[in-house]
């Protein structure tokens, strides 16, 4: 019997039919949405923090003030207000823990001719000084101790006029290993300390600011000849006669204050002398690890602590070389921290927005995680300069203009480590896939062990975003808050939604998000 292929279904079967496709379209969707929650469920990588597994110690994260603070002496106090809010308020800005402060070598316009490169000196004469001076920098120093700021750093980048050799606060060519005269370094020390004793005790109490650290040398290995700013060079040899002479002044003052060395201008040279100024001039410059933690006269005034400056070192092969050859010189001298003091990024262009931001970050994260930095600092605190050396930028000129105050993307995402890795606060593991890739996603952990509290930021320099849940090994955190700065307008280190901890995490592309768990 053949079938009629045109025949029609009944009523009932054309019913059981829909019911059966409609069924298996059910059926199908069901399967294709739990695919797609499990692939979305593999997207998620775990990362595992490990505080039992502890690295170095913070102790800050800092920027300066030099030469371009007395803009604000000009100011008005609520703009002076507003700048110091941005740059010490943990709640209202990013909440640095370190400022940096220039103790100036004395006004040269004619030498100097950018009035920003040039600072007024305390000093009037030997032994004399005028206290009233540095005004709007002695301001910043008391609104950051005001705001909670409880490390100091005082610094010099030459001897005053009447102690150099050419009478200028910055060299020139010649033999001299440095500007400074040889009969006028206990004169240096003495000013130094005079300085630092008269913020101590010399101060009314409510003005009084403990320096932690006071800096004689800068960027040491570079010759500083010519009119650009106040600087000398000095040699290993130079810096240890003065150091010798400075641990002495602070010492008869009963002063807690470190001489802090050396400021090294590069990464490299911290491991091996400069063979270009060693050359010229006929004496050791440069490798600093060495020649100051071996020397038994000079390491006990120290306490135990270099610094460098992480300039022409960012880029390239280099960025890795550069930072752990520095980490494996160190570790032969168990117990030293190491500051990076100075950074900005040696280029002209004012960037406001993400991509010097993500190279700050990655600078930032190399230093902590690889040279294992105790402290942080940037450069420029406030710039009107055209240049990528500021975290907060102005385009005031003169009396009359705007006060305008203009923080860049790079000023946030500093902020994601400064307002929450804190001082005393230690680095820990972190690990998991795709972390540590620096055209990706790189990620430092941090434990404080007295309150409980972890920290993790994540540097996202890739173009896609990428999902993470942390797990914790050594804590029981419960609550977890996350902050993010990325270009758009409103992500400058913006609070997400508070979630239990362990919750997916959404790290955008382009994007530095600090987790924080308690």
């Amino acid at each position: 019997m053949s079938l009629c292929t045109n025949a029609r279904l009944s009523p009932s079967t054309t019913a059981r039919h829909d019911v059966s496709v409609m069924r298996s379209a059910t059926v199908l969707v069901i399967t294709l949405v739990l695919a797609a929650v499990a692939r979305a469920g593999d997207d998620v990588a775990v990362h595992r923090v490990d505080v039992a597994q502890r690295y170095q110690t913070i102790d800050h994260f800092g920027a300066s003030g030099c030469w371009t603070a007395r803009i604000l002496g000009k100011w008005s106090p609520e703009s002076r207000e507003r700048v110091a809010d941005l740059l010490f308020s943990r709640e209202k800005g990013i909440g640095l823990s370190l400022w940096r402060f220039n103790l100036g070598a004395g006004l040269q316009p004619e030498r100097i001719k950018d009035p920003l490169r040039t600072t007024e000196s305390f000093e009037t004469a030997k032994g004399k000084y005028d206290w009233s001076r540095l005004r709007a920098e002695r301001a910043m120093l008391l609104a950051a101790k005001a705001r909670g700021v409880e490390r100091f750093h005082a610094f010099s980048l030459s001897g005053t006029p009447r102690m150099t050799r050419n009478g200028f606060v910055n060299a020139d060519a010649g033999r001299h290993t440095t500007n400074l005269r040889r009969d006028a370094e206990a004169d240096y020390a003495t000013y130094l300390a005079d300085v630092v004793e008269h913020f101590a005790k010399g101060c009314p109490v409510d003005e009084r600011v403990a320096f932690d650290w006071i800096s004689p040398f800068n960027e040491p290995q570079w010759d500083w000849n010519g009119g650009s700013h106040e600087g000398s060079r000095w040699s290993n040899a130079d810096m240890k006669r003065v150091t010798l002479l400075l641990a002495k002044a602070l010492r008869t003052r009963r002063l807690d204050t470190r001489v802090h060395l050396a400021e090294s201008g590069s990464i490299p040279d911290m491991t091996a002398p400069n063979a270009k100024a060693t050359q010229r001039y006929g004496a050791t410059f440069g490798g600093y690890v060495d020649d100051f933690c071996g020397d038994a006269k000079i390491r006990t005034h120290l306490g135990k602590t270099l610094g460098f400056h992480s300039y022409w070192s960012d880029g390239g092969d280099v960025f890795w070389k550069h930072r752990a050859a520095l980490r494996k010189r160190l570790d032969a001298y168990p117990g030293w921290r190491v500051f990076q003091t100075e950074y900005c990024v040696m280029q002209w262009g004012r960037d406001l927005g993400m991509d010097t931001a993500l190279h700050v970050a990655r600078v930032l994260h190399g230093d902590l995680s690889i040279v294992n930095v105790s402290g942080w600092s940037w450069w420029l605190a406030l710039s009107p300069h055209d240049y990528k050396d500021g975290l907060l930028y102005t385009n005031w000129k003169k009396a009359g203009d705007e006060e305008s105050i203009l923080p860049s993307k790079t000023f946030w995402v500093f902020g994601q480590h400064s307002r929450f890795v804190r001082p005393g606060m230690t680095r820990v593991a972190i690990d998991g896939p795709g972390l540590q890739n620096h055209a990706g996603l790189l990620a430092t952990a941090y434990h404080d062990a007295e309150g409980g509290r972890v920290v993790v930021v994540y540097v996202n320099s890739g173009r896609s975003a990428v999902r993470v849940r942390l797990k914790v090994r050594g804590a029981k955190p419960k609550t977890q808050r996350a902050y993010m700065t990325s270009a758009a307008a409103a992500d400058d280190l913006r609070a997400l939604v508070p979630t239990k901890a362990g919750t997916t995490v959404t790290i955008r592309a382009r994007a530095v998000v600090t987790v924080v768990l308690d």
